[in-house]
């Protein structure tokens, strides 16, 4: 199993550069994550717990 690490960050940022740094140096292969993509997971995440499950409780 190969597992992609995705990184949400702002490339160049001084934040986003420690974890960069941590993961090359584990040998830890990752990607940039577009911040739009994640935004529609949480949204959707949370419209399914508050719409969606409150159903089936």
């Amino acid at each position: 199993m190969s597992d992609i690490v995705k990184l949400y960050a702002f490339r160049g940022s001084p934040y986003s550069c420690r974890p960069e740094i941590a993961l090359k140096l584990k040998g830890v292969k990752y990607e940039f994550g577009d911040a739009y993509e994640k935004a529609q997971a949480r949204f959707w995440a949370r419209f399914v717990d508050d719409k969606v499950m409150v159903h089936f409780v």
